[in-house]
């Protein structure tokens, strides 16, 4: 996400905002890759902003979540078989911000990728946080759910190219949050929350399904519906299958099956491979 984020083949750098110890602290981090022997070993130098170091111990623990650092992907990948054979290690990113991941979600909701990058861009510019000490390339922060909430619909779908249903999606579940009536965290209850996300207008079944994965970090989250993985799952004649077949064929990868829809998306952006099984 432009502005936000930057990724390298070694690193990822993103800027992150949060309320800690009754204030509002806002800065970067900086992750590098240590190159390990085994592949499914991950281990990461951190560096932080000045303006974090107040906030320290909630940064750490959404970088551990962000990278999903308390994977064991050796127990994950057993368990998918050959379905994690060709990248085994695959992790599932978390989050830093639940509302970010939800905005990420209904923004990328049918459009390409080109577009909802698009469409965040213009909305970090028009209402994100700028840093006081910004790293190049990450001079603002994502904007806070009390920033969205305040915003109206029509005028967020002008300023950022947003469906005025998607725009109107945004600030309603920006609003939930703020008011404390949703919370996009790990811990919390799932069954309610995924009933709270699609009681709000515009959030369905996939959209509540992939903020369990990345924000919730509910491990066994699969979005029955999604064409990518449909497709991934097809037929050798290419007939997509049905729901109860997904459901079905998605059972035998329980309770990970988020690190096998990890996989799946993987191996569609991929060389093209032969479709897994269980």
């Amino acid at each position: 996400m432009d502005g936000v984020e930057a990724v390298d083949a070694h690193s990822y750098a993103r800027t992150i905002a949060l309320d800690y110890a009754g204030r509002r602290h806002a800065g970067w981090l900086h992750a590098r890759d240590v190159p390990q022997r085994h592949a499914v070993a991950l281990t990461l130098t951190l560096t932080l902003s000045a303006s974090l170091m107040q906030a320290m111990p909630p940064v750490l623990a959404r970088a551990r979540r962000l990278f999903d650092l308390d994977c064991r992907p050796d127990l994950v990948d057993a368990h998918l078989g050959t379905l994690a054979a060709g990248t085994p290690g695959l992790r599932v990113p978390g989050a830093v911000d639940g509302v970010e991941i939800a905005v990420r979600a209904i923004a990328g909701q049918v459009v390409s990728l080109a577009q909802a990058r698009r469409i965040l861009a213009r909305l970090v510019a028009a209402h994100g946080t700028p840093l006081a000490q910004p790293r190049a390339g990450l001079p603002m922060a994502f904007p806070s759910a009390a920033a969205l909430a305040g915003s109206d619909p029509l005028t967020l779908s002008r300023e950022t190219g947003l469906q005025a249903s998607r725009a109107a999606a945004v600030v309603e579940i920006a609003r939930a949050i703020d008011a404390g009536r949703l919370r996009l965290e790990p811990l919390v209850p799932l069954a309610p929350t995924l009933a709270a996300l699609q009681a709000l207008p515009g959030i369905g079944e996939w959209t509540a399904q992939y903020i369990a994965m990345r924000a919730l970090g509910w491990p066994n989250a699969f979005p029955l519906g999604d064409y990518v993985l449909r497709k991934r799952l097809a037929d050798h004649d290419g007939a997509l299958p049905t729901r109860h077949a997904m459901a079905t064929r998605a059972e035998g990868w329980a309770p990970w099956r988020a690190y096998a829809a990890m996989h799946l998306w993987h191996h569609d952006v991929a060389p093209a491979a032969p479709a897994p099984t269980p």
